[in-house]
């Protein structure tokens, strides 16, 4: 697998993580009898993972701009 290939697999990753987090964050609280402290937590759990995959999809489509302004092309 050539390294834009695997860019593009980890970016595809990263992505579908950020949605999952997002479909998460929203469904919080509609479960049966959720608290508000079940809630606090599992946010405390879910933010910082959702801010992590967002830095590393921006890292991965710097990375991928990087190689293809360099002539190499993408998929």
């Amino acid at each position: 697998m050539d390294t834009l290939s695997m860019i593009a697999s980890t970016i595809a990753i990263i992505q579908a993580i950020s949605k999952t987090l997002r479909n998460a964050k929203s469904r919080l609280g509609q479960g049966p009898d959720p608290t508000n402290e079940e809630d606090a937590i599992i946010l405390a759990i879910i933010k910082p993972c959702q801010e992590k995959a967002e830095k590393l999809k921006e890292t991965f489509e710097k990375l991928r701009d990087k190689c293809e302004s360099e002539g190499n092309p993408a998929l």
